[in-house]
């Protein structure tokens, strides 16, 4: 039995594991439609865990913040985009998975 999940309960769920912080409102609602979308396009319903999406998609504010993981590997979000899922959340910030 699997429960349909609102923006505010995933919102809350990433609040009750300490996660809201490192995505804020706008970074959880870009991958809560992110993650809907990928459920409406593959049939599969996903199971809303928090700690492991945490562990999957990682929040950069910018693409400076970026680099500091990956040492400058990529100019620029499209040649991300190539190598990895980036959803955009407000045209400077955005979401990889990694």
């Amino acid at each position: 039995m699997i429960e349909k999940v609102t923006l505010n309960d995933f919102i809350n769920a990433f609040k009750d594991c300490f996660r809201y912080n490192d995505y804020g409102s706008d970074g959880l609602k870009a991958l809560f439609e992110y993650l809907e979308d990928v459920e409406a396009q593959t049939g599969e319903q996903m199971e809303l865990d928090a700690s492991q999406l945490y562990c999957e998609y990682r929040f950069y504010d910018t693409l400076q913040e970026f680099h500091r993981d990956y040492e400058g590997k990529y100019t620029c979000i499209e040649e991300i985009a190539r190598d990895m899922v980036v959803i955009p959340v407000d045209g400077i910030s955005f979401i990889v998975k990694h």
